[in-house]
């Protein structure tokens, strides 16, 4: 897709400049009796090679522009065929213990289903097998945001509706355990087995074993 969008802005500059070059060529040819007409197409005549680039780089501003209009609804479109009919499209945080029940209330008697709750804690991954890490630590730029800012940390017993294991086993008994989402494992180059410390709330967790990725 690169190669090819690549290949069709070079063929439009070619024809914007190749319009340009003749346009020019026709407007100096043309002869006027008006003094200020004809020193403007004098001029520009001149300075044949800058007016080209100058008319092809609006010409290709324009035609991205016209582009991005025309293709907007096709994205979009398409985008929400790949999106299942029953996927959720509204997310809530911080909601407290004291408004769980009015929450689900109003939402049952919207006719939405009964929504589902998870525990969120923000923490900040400080090691891995109990070496420091840092962005400078990864080549990646998305690995380097990742471990720049604070991971969004839940718990619970099972595994959640919806999530698979691909890899290790579900956690069990009270040891510090942790899964860990496939694509973030992979960029961060974690593997199972790996301890994990955390920063949470200022304070450094115990370390934690990779048991599964899902």
């Amino acid at each position: 897709m690169a190669l090819w969008t690549s290949l069709s802005f070079a063929g439009a500059i070619i024809i914007f400049a190749s319009v340009s070059w003749l346009l020019l060529k026709l407007l100096t040819s043309i002869r006027t009796q008006r003094f200020a007409l004809g020193f403007v197409i004098l001029s520009q005549g001149r300075r044949t090679g800058l007016v080209i680039i100058q008319i092809t780089a609006l010409g290709i501003a324009l035609m991205s522009l016209l582009l991005i209009l025309l293709l907007r609804a096709d994205f979009l479109s398409a985008w929400q065929g790949n999106i299942p009919s029953d996927a959720p499209n509204r997310f809530m945080i911080n909601v407290q213990d004291n408004q769980k029940q009015g929450l689900i209330q109003s939402l049952v008697d919207a006719g939405v289903s009964t929504p589902q709750f998870f525990p969120m804690v923000r923490g900040r991954l400080i090691e891995i097998n109990g070496n420091e890490v840092t962005p400078n630590n990864y080549a990646d730029e998305n690995a380097r945001r990742l471990v720049d800012r604070e991971f969004n940390l839940s718990y619970s017993d099972r595994l959640p509706e919806g999530n698979q294991i691909l890899s290790g086993k579900w956690i069990e008994g009270d040891a510090p355990q942790i899964s860990m989402e496939t694509g973030i494992a992979k960029t961060l180059k974690l593997k199972m087995g790996d301890l994990l410390t955390f920063e949470v709330a200022g304070e450094k967790s115990p370390p934690r074993l990779l048991l599964c990725e899902n």
